[in-house]
């Protein structure tokens, strides 16, 4: 199974709102459009060092397990701490993700 994220990122911290968006290749259009995607959103939690204290589900992919294992694996995970170093408390990273049925 590969996960696609978006690369969309919601950071609220020291700053009042920024959204950042990677656009996706052309390559990867035409490879979605062609499979069947399993789509899910991971709230994080992330302090200044870039550990992820907290992790929950905010929209499912209607797979209880898979969404169980993305879940897993994201806690199991660091943030790069350069991307958070200066920013004081918690940020709040909404991390969509797109898992290719096989």
């Amino acid at each position: 199974m590969k996960i696609y994220p978006f690369f969309t990122l919601l950071l609220l911290g020291c700053q009042p709102h920024i959204k950042t968006t990677t656009p996706a290749s052309t390559s990867y259009h035409t490879e979605a459009s062609a499979k069947q995607f399993l789509q899910l959103t991971v709230r994080m939690y992330v302090n200044s060092k870039g550990e992820i204290e907290k992790a929950i589900l905010l929209k499912s992919s209607g797979q209880s397990a898979i969404d169980e294992k993305v879940l897993q694996a994201v806690r199991r995970n660091q943030l790069d701490p350069q991307l958070f170093k200066h920013r004081q408390g918690i940020t709040i990273v909404d991390q969509p993700f797109m898992l290719e049925q096989k």
